[in-house]
């Protein structure tokens, strides 16, 4: 089953739509493409926090590095600080979908997220100057989290 988007998306190809009405200049992304499977994510996640003591004391950049799905989307963890963030939840699926996960939790939902805890606090004045705040994961993202230390992962 294929899902019809009417303009393009990184990852997507043109053509025609799978429908039989004729539509052109559709764009058709296999569902695949749009969230992993949850087996492939669940698995890649348990697999990290096994291993965590190889990433903790480390920056963030070895963790990235051997990540086997692209991350697509983060939200800062702050707890009851309105200051500063003390994590970072890392999402497999499209910053859309993991922010309405969030704020429509549901226990039967697939987001599967690795929860990164740092070793420093970090400010959240930072993180708005550099604009990485929650959502869609972009290049800036992966170089503001580059350096950080990771203390712990769950």
């Amino acid at each position: 089953m294929a899902v019809i988007f009417s303009s393009i998306l990184p990852g997507c190809r043109s053509g025609k739509s799978a429908t039989s009405n004729g539509l052109s200049n559709k764009v058709v992304v296999d569902e695949k493409m749009v969230q992993p499977p949850t087996s492939d994510t669940a698995s890649m996640i348990s697999k990290i926090v096994e291993n965590k003591g190889k990433y903790i004391g480390q920056p963030f950049l070895v963790l990235s590095a051997d990540l086997s799905l692209k991350i697509k989307a983060s939200l800062m963890e702050v707890g009851n600080s309105r200051t500063h963030a003390y994590g970072l939840r890392i999402s497999f699926l499209d910053g859309v979908t993991t922010i309405n996960a969030y704020q429509n939790y549901d226990p039967s939902s697939p987001l599967r997220v690795l929860h990164i805890k740092w070793e420093e606090l970090i400010s959240r004045k930072d993180i708005e100057e550099k604009g990485v705040l929650n959502g869609d994961w972009t290049s800036s993202h992966q170089t503001f989290y580059n350096s950080r230390i990771i203390k712990d992962i769950e």
